[in-house]
């Protein structure tokens, strides 16, 4: 189950989290991060294959965002929260945050009704210490560099993951590696057509780089 892979994860970063079962107002994971509380909602999803599949996944988060919404509303009151700070073992509550994970990647940065939306590796790598990396290899060697590091630095704090959250530093490094091309048929049809394709591909051959190439591959990392 998704949910108990979000649930086993956090725990796996040394965060206490517990799962509220109550019938109506069941709430995947609810943790705290320096005496900040925050509510998950994980949600599984299908890849996308086309736009309109795209865009239903998109509906299918602003549903989750509406039932945790309504789920978190319903924990605010003042008793509730004794509840849970209580099974968490903290004795005050500074600020409330609530996310949606889930299991494929979006293509821009998405904040709805005050809910923050992730995909899952970002929301497990930041909270594991496990931040993406540059593998570089030239004949018999190979090195290996993280990137967006300044995430990562230390234990996970309250501070650092909104920061992580607000800025989602995954999409602008995942659009710097898609070429944009347009196609102007606006004379013959009145119609502009963008596409997209792997500007930046997995692995790539820095030997075969030309100057300008290798300076923009630098840029992206």
């Amino acid at each position: 189950m998704f949910e108990e892979q979000i649930r086993t994860t956090v725990q796996r970063a040394g965060i206490h989290v517990i799962h509220l079962e109550k019938k109506d107002y069941e709430c995947d994971a609810v943790f705290s991060l320096n005496n900040d509380l925050f509510f998950v909602e994980a949600k599984h999803l299908n890849d996308p294959t086309s736009y309109r599949e795209y865009m239903r996944n998109l509906e299918e988060i602003h549903d989750a965002v509406n039932q945790l919404n309504r789920i978190a509303d319903y924990y605010e009151h003042e008793e509730k929260l004794e509840e849970i700070k209580i099974r968490l073992g903290i004795k005050s509550i500074n600020c409330i945050y609530r996310i949606v994970v889930t299991n494929t990647s979006q293509g821009e940065k998405l904040k709805i009704e005050g809910v923050y939306a992730i995909d899952d590796i970002g929301f497990l790598g930041y909270l594991l210490r496990k931040p993406p990396r540059k593998h570089l290899m030239h004949k018999d060697s190979f090195h290996s560099t993280p990137i967006l590091d300044e995430y990562y630095v230390g234990v996970p704090s309250s501070k650092q993951f909104i920061d992580f959250l607000e800025n989602n530093p995954f999409i602008d490094h995942y659009k710097q590696r898609i070429e944009y091309v347009t196609y102007d048929y606006s004379e013959q049809l009145g119609l502009k057509f963008v596409d997209f394709g792997v500007k930046v591909n997995t692995i790539v051959s820095v030997d075969k780089l030309t100057p300008s190439e290798l300076e923009e591959l630098n840029q992206l990392f």
